[in-house]
Formats: C-alpha cells, structure tokens, sequence
C-alpha cells in the first residue's frame, strides 16, 4: 500500500524538471507549514511587508487578498520588481523560500527514482551547477539560444522547450539576460541569477525636443511574468533578426552629406541620432531630409531629425505593430536599455510572409485529408478511433483535426481500405511532422522554419492530389 507521502514524491515529478516550483510544493512536503508568516523587509524605507502561508500554498496580504507568485505579492505591496524567492524569509527561521525551494529539489534527487535520459540530465545538471557557480562569482556563462536549448536536448523553441528550459533555470535561481524566449537562437544570452535581474525597465527616452520638427516619442514595453506565470507571449520584437543588428547612426551635429553617404553605401532608409548606445538623439530618414531641405534649402541636419518610436526587445509585435505602421520603423531597447536594433515595415512584412506560404499550404493539405477521409471511411468507423468515449459527439468530418487524421490513417484497417501502394509508416511520419509546423505556426513559435519546409509541404500536397483522386 502506497503512503500519503508516497503520493506527494509521485506528483513531484521528475526533479521537478520542466515545472516550476510553487509554494505549495513547499507546503505540501511540510517545509513550510500553514499560517506561517514570512517577511520582507526593506532597511532602506524602514518598512518590514508581511504575508501568510494558505493551506492550499497561497500567500495572504494583509488586505485579504491571496496570490500564487512570490515575486507577485511584492509588486502588489510595494509596486518593485523583486524575486520574491529570495526575498520572503520565514519569521521563525529566517530561511529564504529560494533555500526551502533548494532544500526540496534535492529530497527530489534522492527519493524520485531517474526516469527520463540519464545522460542529457547528467548535462543539464552539470550545466546547472557550472552557470550558478560562475553567476555568483560575477563572471556569468554566456552562450546562444541555440546552444542554451540544445543542453535540453532541443533545435528549435516550442512552448514545451521554453518551459522545461525556464523552470529549470528559476527553480536554481537563475534566468537569462536578455530572456532567451524574447531573441534570436543565434543572440548571445547571460546565464544570471534572479537577484541580478530586476525585470527589464521601459526606456526613458530624452523628452527634450531637437528641433522644431521633432516627434513626440512613443515606446511600447511588455510586462514581466510573475515567477509562477508560463511565457504566453508569441513572436516578440527581438525575435526579429534586425532587431539585434548594429544601429548605423551619426551624431547630432552631422552633416548631410555624411547621413546620405551613410544611408546609400549600406542601402539604408534611416539612421539613428546617436551620442552613445544608450542615448538615442532621435532619427534621420530620407523623408524626414525631403522635408527639411524643401522647407530650407540652406537647413542643417538638425532640422531633420525626428524622434521616431521605442520598443523594448520584449515588446508583442503584434501590438507593436500600429506603432511600426505609424513611424514606418522602430529603434528597439535590450535588455542592458541600449539600442540594439532597428525594425521596419519591411522587417515584419518578411517574417510575416515566410510564416504565410506555409501555413496556406497546411490549410490545402487539412482540405486534401478530409476530402479523402470523407469519401472513404463512413463515420462509424471514424467515430470510434477520434472519441472513442463520445465525449466530442462527432457526426461530420468537419469537427475532425489533424490529429484525428493521424488516428484514422495510422489504423492498419483503415489505411489497407484507401488502397494506397505507400508505406503507411512513412506516410504517417510525414504528417506528424507537418502537424508539428502547424503547431508552431498557430502557436506563431519565434524560431524559423528550416528552409526545406516549404518544398517538404508542397510536395506533400503533390502526393495527396497524384493519390487522393
């Protein structure tokens, strides 16, 4: 007979791999008791926030609201942006939730049987251990997002990679700087520990106008997770490659003829106003120079700067995208607030375009399927593979996914009745690959798509029609 215990080591999961751990692990396992107090204090203001520890791991503010998030119940008491898990100690022991969240990760080491790949853990944990060490000493590992996710045996983000990555990174204490979801695979990123990362500032462009031309600034931020939150956004502003380019730029008292040999030696349709990394002066373009000489032929440069937008590297580009439209580009703040790249219109039309040829052809390969299914396999047949329980009340093929499509063909009986002179194994290899791109394309998964897909969905779409007719 298994114990209680027994059923809380089960639910652990795995060393905790790929989940976060939250309070109520902690309370779960006794390592922290119900209606225990924990504190927060703050020297520097003379202030000391307390909360309570729920009996379903929620911590209690002293207005009577309940929060899930450590770092959540700071900002709510305070509006700072502090890891909470190092941050709260409890009253009575003056121990960090972070040192209780250490304590119970290694009781998982020693009571949760291995049962994932030894080997690619070994690496991680290695991995792990060598990252923490050198953040503490102030020499952090840096590495790509390519070679970061590799550790966890993956080439490509999916929202899967990014959880497992990150939980394994918060629950050490540790995150990346910048967020290795919000970049590119090829950006460099900082192995750091969560005491050294505050949450990344808006930038605080200089409001002092230029000129009397000068555009009034705009910049669009994204809010921080709290600790206990998954990564919901989609394709950001840094996942764009142009958004970590170098920015061409001049300074303030530049000429003419210096920005317009800059701009046509690199083919470029604006540049940055430029003092340093981090002072952006405003821009120049090719319209805003028009503008200026027609209104004086005898202008200096000055006269053509303008102040376009600013948007951090976290930025939703979707809801970037008006500000984009508006100012035709965009000059984008990392995670350190230095300008790191410029976005344009024709940045995103790009990206937008190499995500859309594939997905129109997934939508013809979805109505190939169903044709096909359609008019061959009567619904009792299909019925029983899909839902099986009834639970979904299937009664047309229009209610089928491509996950049922997968069902119905994988079935030996089924695929023996379409009379195909194809290996059915191989066939259906090839559809849970495609049904991955549509995953990552409808969960508009930041990483490119290798090059070869489109030509591997074409051709996909070529056999249906020689076949499927």
């Amino acid at each position: 007979m298994s114990s209680a215990g027994d059923e809380t080591q089960g639910r652990r999961q795995h060393l905790f791999r790929g989940r976060r751990v939250k309070i109520r692990d902690l309370v779960d396992t006794a390592l922290l008791e119900p209606g225990a107090l924990l504190v927060y204090d703050r020297p520097q203001v003379g202030e000391t926030l307390e909360v309570t520890v729920t009996e379903t791991g929620q911590l209690l503010l002293p207005d009577g609201r309940e929060i899930t998030s450590p770092s959540g119940a700071i900002r709510l008491l305070c509006g700072k942006s502090i890891d909470g898990w190092h941050a709260w100690r409890t009253a009575d022991g003056d121990l960090s939730l972070h040192s209780l969240r250490l304590r119970l990760i290694q009781e998982a080491v020693r009571e949760v049987p291995d049962e994932g790949d030894p080997d690619l853990e070994a690496r991680q944990d290695e991995f792990l251990n060598s990252a923490k060490t050198a953040a503490e000493s102030a020499s952090p590992q840096r590495l790509t997002v390519r070679e970061l996710i590799a550790i966890w045996g993956a080439s490509g983000r999916s929202f899967e990679v990014n959880e497992r990555v990150d939980a394994d990174l918060k629950n050490n204490g540790m995150s990346t700087r910048p967020d290795f979801r919000a970049v590119t695979l090829d950006d460099m990123v900082a192995i750091v520990l969560t005491t050294q990362v505050s949450g990344d500032e808006e930038p605080t462009p200089d409001t002092q106008d230029i000129s009397a031309g000068t555009v009034a600034s705009t910049h669009v931020g994204v809010v921080e997770n709290d600790d206990e939150s998954a990564w919901d956004h989609g394709l950001t502003i840094g996942n764009l490659p142009s958004a970590s380019r170098k920015v061409c730029s001049v300074a303030p008292d530049a000429t003419f003829e210096e920005a317009i040999t800059l701009m046509l030696t690199n083919d470029y349709s604006q540049l940055g106003v430029m003092t340093g990394p981090r002072d952006l002066k405003g821009a120049v373009s090719w319209k805003s120079i028009a503008r200026a000489r027609n209104a004086n032929p005898a202008a200096r440069l000055s006269a053509a700067i303008t102040r376009p937008s600013e948007v951090l590297y976290t930025a939703d580009l979707i809801s970037s995208l008006p500000v984009i439209q508006n100012y035709e580009f965009v000059f984008v703040r990392g995670a350190d607030n230095s300008v790191t790249g410029i976005v344009t219109l024709a940045d995103v039309v790009e990206v937008y375009g190499q995500m859309a040829s594939p997905f129109f052809i997934i939508g013809r390969i979805d109505q190939s399927l169903r044709r096909i299914i359609e008019t061959t396999f009567p619904m009792k047949t299909i019925a029983p593979l899909c839902d099986p329980d009834g639970l979904r009340g299937l009664r047309t093929c229009d209610q089928l996914t491509m996950g049922d499509y997968q069902r119905i063909l994988e079935n030996p009986d089924c695929w023996a009745n379409l009379g195909w002179q194809l290996y059915r194994k191989t066939f259906c290899a090839r559809l849970q690959e495609i049904a991955q791109v549509r995953n990552n394309l409808m969960h508009f998964n930041s990483d490119p798509l290798p090059r070869d897909t489109v030509s591997m969905l074409q051709n996909f779409i070529n056999l249906l029609q020689e076949y499927g007719t």
